[in-house]
């Protein structure tokens, strides 16, 4: 079963809230460096409703929004808010990338779906829409850019804000460069966003860790790969940061980790950042080689 937890003494005992509806995986909204809902966080899930035999990443998940607020001191969830029936789902083993982010009375929440794998698109349409507590209406979705390949499960988004309330968003890709847009009003995903840009050419990015700094910095850290040194016969992975300073394009990748063996690795990592504008990183390092782990 899904639940929410709350606890009214500090973390002694916690009163459990189930959700209503079928179980399914869960996104609660975390702080990213400007975003500190007033009330309890919203959340939403993905339940997979269909798998693909022909396509091993593609799989069709139902998205719903839940807004819980405070009543007497005791939390009311509410009932589920549909957002789509075609999500491609969250991949969140690494990176942990945030859906949703939230201000005052709007509730953002960003995805990436699947589409008909007869129809040639450039990669996972991605959306971005805000849900409006007072008035109880979701706004229609924007599309935000395509992150390649197409029917990618791996290819989940992550959004953000600023001090102003502009969201920030990066289109998830799997093997190739992300791609950022801006809002064009602060804390309104259906008022229009900036073009998406590549955050740098010829990157081979995946698993989004994505936080906002107290100047409006944007940091991302993420899994990279590179070829040459010191493999020069194949190509090995690395733990990878990169910045984007307000006003500026996104600077070139600076490598935190390097993996002690080429091909397959993985990190399991998690970028998070405190309320000092500290950033704070995990991670796991795991190799496909057998004797190493």
């Amino acid at each position: 079963r899904n639940a929410l937890l709350h606890s009214r003494d500090g973390g002694r005992t916690f009163a459990i809230y189930e959700l209503p509806g079928e179980r399914g995986g869960m996104d609660i909204e975390q702080f990213s460096g400007h975003n500190i809902p007033e009330g309890p966080p919203p959340l939403v899930r993905f339940r997979r409703t269909a798998g693909d035999p022909n396509l091993r990443w593609r799989s069709l998940n139902d998205l719903e929004l839940f807004v819980p607020r405070k009543v007497d001191g005791r939390i009311e969830i509410g009932e589920p808010i549909p957002i789509t029936r075609d999500c491609i789902g969250l991949s969140a083993h690494s990176g942990i990338p945030s859906s949703v982010v939230s201000r005052g009375t709007k509730v953002h929440v960003a995805w990436g779906e699947a589409t008909d794998p007869e129809i040639e698109v450039p990669g996972v349409p991605t959306f971005c829409a805000t849900y409006d507590r007072e008035t109880g209406v979701l706004g229609e979705p924007a599309l935000i850019g395509y992150g390649p390949p197409p029917n990618d499960g791996h290819n989940s988004p992550s959004i953000t804000m600023d001090a102003e309330g502009y969201l920030h968003l990066l289109v998830g890709t799997h093997g190739r460069p992300f791609q950022y847009a801006r809002s064009l009003q602060p804390n309104e995903a259906g008022a229009g966003w900036t073009e998406p840009v590549l955050a740098g050419e010829g990157l081979s990015q995946t698993y989004i860790g994505f936080v906002c700094g107290p100047d409006g910095t944007l940091h991302v850290v993420f899994r990279l790969w590179r070829s040459g040194e010191p493999f020069p016969n194949s190509s090995h992975a690395t733990l990878a940061y990169q910045r984007k300073r307000p006003g500026e394009p996104w600077e070139e990748p600076r490598v935190l980790v390097r993996a002690a063996f080429s091909e397959y690795s993985i990190f399991y990592h998690r970028l998070t950042i405190d309320r000092a504008g500290r950033l704070l990183i995990s991670y796991d390092y795991w190799s496909t080689h057998w004797f190493y782990r």
